[in-house]
């Protein structure tokens, strides 16, 4: 199920090299939802090439190896989108401080205003284009995101961060497969890239393969532990399992890299709930309720309500319940 959460947050700067250093910190809202070159895209030349493409194969077929079925309920898990994580600010970072502090408010509209005419005035400038598409990403502007994705790779071809994009943005208009070539081509050319397998575990998800999709997000965990998307991805997936303790530590974990990650809340609320914990159920539902209300995310709103509703009526809460739980 999409949430179109909060883009991977797993994206990472790019270089001209095509690896990304960690963007800056972005806090707090908004974290809002998320077409791509053709799966016959580009391959590497020569050797290494060759090299790339059997690793990618490899991989797919590791991957491959498992499936469970995978269904998201209406008062379940919640599946979060992936936005682009924004980290330290790198060292190289392309974009003037005034513009990264527009990124770090969330204030995204008026940095992508700047962040135009600075692509406008260097349009060759292949750092630059990825991180406007990155921050594109994170304001759920896919197309354009991926448009500036294609230009990078125009210029440079093996632009691993630009083939992640890509995966994302094809993700987001339901290209699965075409999101898992490009997406694992992503990580031939740089086995680091995060988001390359926060992409490839959704996939999993919307496949039925709940395992294979585990596997892969322990991976883009790793490599980003302080984005929640893998880790709200995790809980889900194990919410699906009926594995409530992996799950409740894996939304924690989503809350740790950012406490106000409402999907995190939200499942942490459902885990509560199916383990007959009034008080944090309805502590966490709140908190998500009010988060997806700074986001605007008026689907998520709804949802919210919904389960809140259900938990009150459930655990016939009186209406001095549910301000304490409000204020806890």
């Amino acid at each position: 199920m999409d949430k179109s959460a909060s883009l991977s947050k797993s994206g990472q700067t790019a270089k001209s090299s095509g690896k990304q250093p960690r963007p800056a910190k972005r806090k707090g809202p908004p974290k809002k939802g998320k077409p791509g070159v053709s799966s016959q895209s580009r391959p590497p030349g020569g050797n290494a090439g060759l090299k790339r493409m059997i690793g990618a194969a490899i991989l797919l077929l590791v991957l491959g190896a498992s499936g469970i079925s995978f269904y998201f309920h209406w008062n379940a898990s919640a599946e979060p989108e992936a936005e682009p994580k924004a980290e330290a600010p790198p060292p190289d970072n392309p974009l003037p401080e005034a513009v990264q502090a527009l990124v770090d408010a969330g204030q995204l509209n008026d940095a992508l205003d700047q962040i135009r005419q600075l692509v406008e005035a260097d349009p060759k400038n292949t750092a630059l284009l990825a991180e406007a598409a990155r921050v594109n990403l994170m304001a759920r502007r896919y197309k354009e995101a991926a448009r500036l994705a294609r230009k990078i790779l125009e210029v440079e071809p093996e632009h691993a961060f630009s083939f992640a994009v890509l995966g994302l943005t094809s993700f987001q208009t339901s290209r699965f497969e075409e999101a898992l070539k490009q997406s694992l081509q992503a990580i031939a050319l740089d086995s680091d890239l995060a988001l390359a397998y926060l992409t490839i575990g959704k996939v999993y998800m919307r496949q039925g393969k709940t395992d294979e999709a585990i596997t892969v997000l322990k991976e883009a965990a790793r490599r980003e532990p302080q984005d929640p998307n893998p880790w709200a991805q995790l809980c889900a997936a194990y919410i699906k399992k009926g594995e409530y303790q992996k799950a409740r530590l894996a939304g924690e974990a989503a809350l740790h890299a950012d406490p106000d990650f409402p999907y995190a809340h939200f499942d942490l609320a459902h885990i509560y709930f199916k383990q007959g914990d009034a008080t944090n159920a309805l502590k966490h539902i709140q908190k998500a309720e009010k988060l997806f209300i700074l986001q605007e995310n008026v689907n998520w709103i709804a949802k919210a309500r919904h389960n809140k509703d259900m938990y009150i009526k459930h655990f016939k809460l009186r209406p001095e319940d549910v301000a304490a739980a409000d204020q806890g």
